[in-house]
């Protein structure tokens, strides 16, 4: 039931919104090391500050795959709120499901500026998701865009063996186009090969780095899929964990999330 702010896993929802709004894995965005915040004179930076693959202009799938926070600022200003609501929504976030269990929604936030606009494309600002709400976005990629209504029991039996009740898959909407999930999904092969601990594995992934306090230790996220087994993941560990202030997703989530896949069954 915790809602955190997802960081960069969330610039899979704006990938998509992007996708639906003209722009494809080849659309030039800057690759500059920082950006200005609409109306203010406050700085948004890539991770430690640095250029995206040096700088300049730099295409979709690289800025995805480096996960460079300017080019999503860049896109998300040009693309304007109503399109940032819409893939959010898409996906389920400001959501609750019917699981039996207390869940909670999670949270898109107002966007009332460029600001707000601009630090909400990449998880930041008001943005929260809930761990079921990020496992739901990888699952409904790998599901080719159908998002479905999660479960947590499958099957009730009696004391026998006997099936007495079954849940029956129920589709809750096209998130995004089958080809829109195959390019994602392309986009997610390519952060998984980027990174730490790539070992040659088959996964699709997206980590992330979250702020969410003055000098707090971030919350650390990996979302994943393996498009052999039909398994999807998603793993955050609050407050970096034992590594502190010095965790981000790949170092931290990401082994969990990769022994997860690797254990399921095929």
């Amino acid at each position: 039931q915790d809602q955190l702010p997802p960081g960069s896993i969330f610039k899979i929802v704006t990938t998509v919104a992007g996708l639906r709004n003209g722009y494809t894995p080849d659309s030039p965005l800057t690759g500059a090391p920082s950006i200005t915040l609409p109306g203010t004179t406050v700085p948004l930076t890539n991770y430690a500050g640095q250029a995206c693959a040096g700088g300049g202009q730099v295409p979709l799938r690289t800025a995805f795959a480096l996960s460079c926070n300017t080019a999503f600022v860049q896109m998300g200003l040009a693309m304007g709120p109503d399109a940032l609501r819409d893939a959010a929504a898409r996906f389920g976030v400001g959501e609750r499901y019917n699981l039996g269990l207390p869940n909670a929604a999670g949270s898109l936030g107002d966007l009332p500026g460029g600001a707000e606009l601009a630090q909400s494309t990449i998880g930041q600002r008001d943005v929260t998701m809930t761990a079921l709400q990020a496992a739901m976005m990888s699952a409904t990629i790998a599901n080719k865009g159908k998002r479905m209504e999660p479960h947590v029991v499958r099957q009730v039996r009696n004391a026998d063996g006997k099936v007495l009740h079954e849940t029956e898959p129920v589709e809750l909407n096209e998130a995004v186009t089958e080809e829109e999930a195959a390019t994602i999904t392309d986009l997610m092969f390519a952060s998984e090969r980027w990174t730490f601990g790539y070992d040659g594995n088959g996964f699709a992934s997206k980590t992330g780095t979250a702020e969410h306090a003055e000098g707090a230790a971030p919350h650390v996220w990996y979302v994943a899929f393996d498009p052999a087994k039909d398994v999807a993941v998603a793993v955050v560990v609050k407050n970096g964990g034992n590594m502190g202030e010095a965790a981000y997703g790949g170092q931290v989530a990401g082994p969990i999330g990769r022994a997860v896949l690797r254990a399921a069954p095929a």
